[in-house]
């Protein structure tokens, strides 16, 4: 049992186990043996580096992806969702002020209808007091009515407006009441 572990133990330092005698062939394996193990271990570190380098490239770049990738859907409903809230702003004051201007038609056709007018042939009454409440519930910054009329009802049309200018100067004067001028002399 001692011999085998003693021949073990020859074997690893080169030793001959007949003579007990180092030999230069066996000295030989064993630094050329060395020298593959070591070349083999400093191969393996190189091979491990490499492989967690790679490793940690990877775990980085699929963390990126997917980070992005989140951001990104998140960035776009965000987006959408804000893009959303202003349409529908938008669509509510645009509706807003279109009702307040489509009330002014439905009265000027109500007008029409209780006074048996047809038109163009209709001068409603207080259009300049309705048009002023349109226009402060629409925010736009004046209200026209620009009737169009048939070459065969012109000259027709042509003597009921003369006929019935009365609504110029009732505009003028409620003009007068209702609006302030701004004093261009300083207050004098």
């Amino acid at each position: 049992d001692e011999s085998d572990v003693s021949s073990f133990y020859d074997d690893d330092i080169g030793l001959d186990a007949t003579t007990g005698e180092s030999s230069s062939s066996s000295e030989d394996k064993a630094v050329k043996l060395a020298k593959k193990e070591t070349k083999q271990v400093f191969w393996s570190r190189w091979l491990v580096i490499l492989v967690l380098t790679l490793a940690a490239i990877a775990i980085c770049v699929v963390v990126f992806i997917l980070s992005r990738r989140g951001e990104t859907q998140q960035f776009e409903a965000t987006y959408e969702e804000s893009a959303q809230k202003i349409l529908d702003s938008f669509e509510q004051v645009v509706g807003q002020k279109v009702a307040a201007v489509a009330s002014l038609g439905v009265t000027m056709t109500a007008s029409a209808r209780s006074h048996n007018e047809t038109w163009p042939f209709v001068t409603m009454s207080d259009f300049q007091e309705q048009a002023a409440n349109t226009r402060a519930l629409s925010g736009v910054l004046f209200v026209q009515l620009h009737p169009i009329v048939q070459l065969e009802d012109r000259a027709k049309w042509e003597q009921y407006s003369v006929n019935n200018s009365q609504w110029i100067q009732e505009g003028r004067d409620y003009q007068d009441r209702y609006t302030t001028v701004p004093d261009v002399d300083g207050g004098a």
